[in-house]
Formats: C-alpha cells, structure tokens, sequence
C-alpha cells in the first residue's frame, strides 16, 4: 500500500501546513499536497486549483505539471 507524507497542519487531521515564503505567496494554478511513498522513493503530489483548467481539482505529479506548461510551486524538502 502506498502512503502520502504530508508536510501540512489542518485541525481536522494530521497534516502540516509550512509557511509560504514571499514568492509562494503569489496566486498559483498549483499547489503542494505532499509526499507520496513508492518503491523507488518519494514523489511530490499536487493539486491543480486554475477553475478553467481540464485537470481542475486533480491531483497530479510534476511531469503531468510540465506537460500542461504549469509552474511548479516550490515544495518543503523531502523527509
């Protein structure tokens, strides 16, 4: 089974929320979610939040962002 390493803080559960540096705080089409464990290491997760994009709401991985032609928000280090 395959887990996701969250680095936010939520009072419904136990994720951790990391503050935003200033260039995190501009309005992004992206955002982080977490980590999710493979076989092979870690993957970054994302959620795509642009209301009129095809993928809205989904969650993807950075080659997914890279072929849409989205910037990839800056991410916590991996744990």
């Amino acid at each position: 089974m395959r887990s996701i390493i969250n680095d936010f803080e939520n009072s419904t559960s136990d994720i951790k929320r990391q503050p935003l540096s200033n260039q995190q705080s501009v309005k992004s089409d992206v955002e982080f979610i977490g980590w999710q464990e493979t076989p092979s290491g870690h993957v970054a997760l994302y959620n795509i939040i642009k209301k009129d994009h095809p993928l809205y709401n989904s969650t993807v991985v950075e080659d997914t962002l890279r072929s849409y032609n989205l910037k990839i928000p800056q991410i916590p280090r991996n744990r």
